[in-house]
């Protein structure tokens, strides 16, 4: 028998022949091969653990933290027992306050000195690394434990090189001198895929794109070759044809070091395609655990088929009811004529500009939801802008309900302003902290002087009952509040002026799945019962195919494509749609719609 081993030397056990993979289960193809799992019983409830003979890369058994307060204690995790095999990724699935970043950080030593080990254990090849009380020793991570983190802007040090930051994990460890460590650097970039590693190294965090600095992370947590990596929403700040890249990269380095992954997301689309085991976390306890394919296809408990129920995919339900009759032969709400947007590039020569919308024509019709996407820097959220006049256009024109008002100024853009209104991304950061609930709906009926105190305090109740929220919200502050509460208070408020337009600028990206369906669900119902017009700007094309009517796709400030929404599923005619409908992870494969020949494999 051959016995395969680590780049340390490290022998990895041989796998247990398990049954053939299913569509989804994160071997599926155009995904890079990994070592076959140790195969366990098809679905398990209450237990991330997978049994077989072989000792396990790493086990969590019985696991619970507390965090303690003076007013009270809060149990986070409850029993977590989770195993990962060498060669495996494993993904730990729950929604926001499910107890799965708490338990990778219990593991990773990284807990607030409020949270507490209060029973269990952790083993790491065999070795104890956890116990009651205990924190793992301070040489685990870097060496034999590789973190990746989900936001690279604050993991990253912004005063160091790169290539000084990947080095730094080797010279901290004792694995290399100066020289080599720098050496070793740039070859660990250039394992993680960045191109001109020795570029790259010299260079700072803030020079690089998202996907850069997410690949820097990646060598920062691979360059000690450590036998486990733990991934923790490694993807979910970027677009989703950078993120196949990430996790193809990840994966690639875990098949050819027999790395074991602990992926931590939210994302069941992505767990269903990557993970080889999917653990579900409820109120920090293993609800449901089992082999990725089988847990998809038949899951069986309650949470986990809602979970799938709401997950985005190529397959999920269309929420889009059909337009009122007579509203498409109506003049379009809001039009774009060949609008363009330039910014000047810093100086150092004869004086350039950069387009960031470089002649866009789009139509935005009555009671219709058109869906603008594209990626980081795709110039949408530029073009929402200039929709809702919060910048000037350098060329072209925009012309709302009929009037031109690309020169508006003054008293006649604010009345304008009446009619159209946004909602951003972020429900945490668009609301003032110091304000109430009441306080901040009202206030755009303050702005504009919309009837009297008693007047507007009616109107608030009114709203917030509109978007499924009490009136007894208006006394609350928003740091009271769940995330998918504080975008409705978010939606409530834009509809306070009784808009004819809403812009809606990613406006379900920062929320967990559960949530996102139910927002979208509220702004369909909404417009079916008040008539309005939506411009909804997303990266994700599973969640704008629920929601509109038609698409529009752009690139590089241009729209390479734009048609109603079915014909742009199922017959792209530009090569970046069909590249982008590519990269969707998809939980749901069996309901995914068909698509042209050369799109989605």
């Amino acid at each position: 028998m051959t016995t395969t081993t680590t780049q340390t030397g490290r022998p990895l056990p041989e796998p247990v022949e398990g049954p053939s993979r299913t569509p989804g289960s994160g071997a599926g193809s155009g995904h890079p091969s990994r070592p076959e799992p140790v195969e366990g019983p098809s679905t398990t409830s209450g237990t991330g653990a997978s049994p077989g003979g072989v000792v396990p890369l790493l086990a969590l058994q019985g696991l619970h933290v507390a965090y303690r307060s003076r007013a009270r204690t809060v149990a986070a995790v409850r029993g977590v027992d989770l195993t990962v095999g060498a060669g495996e990724t494993v993904a730990l699935v729950g929604e926001s306050g499910s107890g799965k970043s708490t338990t990778a950080h219990a593991l990773l030593g990284l807990l607030p000195p409020s949270a507490r080990v209060s029973a269990g254990t952790a083993s790491l090849d065999g070795d104890v690394l956890l116990t009651a009380g205990t924190r793992p020793p301070r040489g685990l991570l870097g060496r034999r434990v590789g973190f990746v983190p989900q936001d690279p802007m604050t993991a990253l040090n912004p005063v160091q090189r790169v290539g000084d930051q990947v080095a730094e994990v080797l010279r901290v460890h004792g694995l290399a001198d100066r020289a080599q460590a720098a050496e070793r650097a740039v070859d660990a970039l250039a394992r993680a895929g960045l191109d001109r590693p020795a570029d790259r190294a010299r260079q700072y965090p803030h020079e690089l794109s998202g996907g850069m600095r997410q690949r820097a992370l990646i060598a920062i947590a691979l360059v000690a070759e450590p036998s486990l990596l733990v991934a923790d929403e490694p993807t979910s700040a970027l677009d989703v044809t950078v993120q196949r890249v990430i996790l193809d990269r990840i994966a690639e380095l875990s098949a050819a070091s027999g790395t074991g992954v602990l992926l931590i997301t939210h994302d069941l689309g992505v767990a269903a395609q990557r993970a080889d085991r999917i653990v579900v976390m409820k109120d920090g306890v293993v609800v449901e655990a089992g082999a990725s394919g089988q847990l998809v296809a038949a899951p069986e408990h309650p949470y986990t088929r809602e979970l799938l129920a709401a997950a985005p995919g190529l397959g999920s339900p269309v929420l889009a009811a059909p337009r009122p009759p007579g509203a498409p032969d109506r003049v379009p709400l809001l039009e774009l004529r060949a609008v363009r947007k330039e910014y000047p590039l810093p100086r150092g020569g004869p004086r350039r500009v950069l387009a960031a919308v470089d002649g866009v024509d789009l139509t935005v019709g009555v009671a219709e939801t058109v869906g603008l996407v594209g990626e980081s820097g795709s110039g949408k959220s530029t073009t929402a802008r200039l929709a809702a006049r919060l910048v000037d256009p350098t060329g072209g024109g925009v012309v709302f309900d009929g009037e031109e008002i690309s020169g508006a100024r003054g008293e006649r853009l604010r009345r304008l302003r009446r009619r159209f209104q946004l909602v951003y991304q972020n429900p945490y950061a668009s609301l003032d902290p110091r304000l109430s609930v009441g306080e901040s709906v009202a206030e755009p009926l303050r702005a504009f002087g919309v009837g009297a105190r008693r007047d507007r305090s009616r109107r608030v109740g009114e709203l917030l009952e509109r978007v499924a929220l009490p009136r007894t919200a208006a006394e609350r502050r928003p740091a009271e509040l769940s995330g998918g509460q504080r975008q409705r208070v978010a939606i409530a408020r834009a509809l306070a002026l009784r808009p004819a337009l809403v812009i809606c600028d990613e406006p379900v990206s920062a929320l967990d799945v559960s949530v996102q369906a139910r927002i979208l669900e509220l702004l369909v119902g909404l417009q079916a019962d008040l008539g309005l017009s939506y411009l909804f700007i997303s990266h994700d094309l599973a969640v704008v195919r629920q929601i509109a009517h038609r698409i529009a796709v752009m690139r590089a400030g241009l729209v390479v494509e734009t048609g109603p929404t079915e014909q742009i599923f199922t017959d792209p005619r530009s090569d970046y749609t069909r590249e982008l409908l590519a990269a969707i992870p998809d939980p749901h494969p069996t309901r995914t719609p068909q698509l042209a020949a050369e799109g989605r494999p």
